[in-house]
This record gives structure tokens, sequence and C-alpha cells, in this order.
């Protein structure tokens, strides 16, 4: 036994296992990020396709349905999250970079909300109801007013520039982990 050993304790700790991501949580990670990815090019897609086009018909009603699985989603991460609230703050892990992971975590998701949200709103401003893929639709959120629909555009392009900023952010910290200790990586892959 070594000097600087304790009788009761391991020579070596152990490893912690709630710092390992489940296979959930890296399902739904990833998911997350493809399906974003793909509402964000169908959201530019669809904005930019003629009304004579009859894909200004279809691409709409997948960015909705998308929408509405990604907020479905966020509604389950924030529901872990608060479950698992325990397993937030191990003792030994109370950095400044675990509260900094946190607070982009949340960020992240509050920005996808917003963004859901506002999106709903603007789309059935004038009335009519978002329609969905198999004929279902979503009635009108908000009454017609044009202030109103002018605010929730500039909410919603702004919670998408944060979405991107917070993302970077996001990014730089899974590489910064990367650089510093490649074992932090390993879990989220």
């Amino acid at each position: 036994m070594s000097s600087n050993s304790h009788p009761n304790l391991p020579s070596h700790p152990p490893s912690n296992p709630s710092k390992q991501y489940n296979l959930q949580t890296k399902l739904i990670h990833w998911v997350f990020l493809l399906l974003f990815i793909v509402m964000i090019v169908l959201g530019k897609v669809m904005t930019s396709v003629s009304f004579e086009n009859p894909l200004s018909y279809y691409l709409p009603q997948y960015h909705y349905l998308l929408g509405l699985i990604l907020l479905g989603l966020v509604i389950f991460r924030f529901k872990n999250w608060w479950a698992n609230r325990s397993m937030l703050s191990p003792t030994q892990d109370k950095t400044l970079k675990w509260l900094v992971a946190r607070v982009v975590q949340f960020c992240l998701l509050l920005c996808v909300t917003l963004l859901i949200i506002s999106g709903y709103a603007l789309a059935t401003m004038d009335g009519t109801p978002a329609l969905l893929p198999w004929g279902s639709w979503l009635p009108q959120l908000l009454p017609n007013d044009v202030a109103s629909e002018q605010q929730l555009y500039a909410l919603h392009e702004y919670s998408l520039m944060g979405f991107f900023t917070i993302l970077f952010l996001h990014v730089s910290g899974a590489l910064l982990n990367l650089i510093t200790n490649w074992r932090s990586i390993k879990r989220i892959l």
C-alpha cells in the first residue's frame, strides 16, 4: 500500500456511471439535431418556393409536423431533466464548466421552444389552420394582428439566430472537452 492511500478507500477512483450518457440520451441528442437541420432546410425552401409550385402546399405540412415532433422531444427532455435533477450535479463536478454546460443546454431548448411556438403562431396568424400531412390541422393560436405578426416574426428570427449562437457555444464546449479529455467526448458518441 502506498503511503498516500487510505486503507478504506480504493487505490483508484471508481468510474462514475452518472457521467456516462445512456443510449436513450444519445439517440435523442442526435435525432433532435437531424430533425432540426431538416426542419431548417424545409423552412428555407418553403419560403423561397412560389405559390404556383405544388411544393408550397406540402413543405409547410412537413415543417409543422417536424416542429411538433421537436416540441415533443423538448418536453420529453425537460421532463427527464427534472426527473433526474439529482444526477445533474454530481458533487465532484460542480464546476464552472458544468454550470455553463447546463445553461447552454437550457438556452438551446428554450430557443427551440420559442421557434416552434412563434412559428405555429405565425403559420396560423391569418386565420387559416396549419395543415399536417395526414389531413389534420392545428387551429389558429393568436388573433390576426399586424403588429403581433411583426413581433412574432422578429421573435422567430431572433430565436433562430440565438439557437445558432448557443449551438456554436455547445459545439465549442464539446471540442474543448475533446481536446482536454478524450473520454468525455466518447460519452455522447
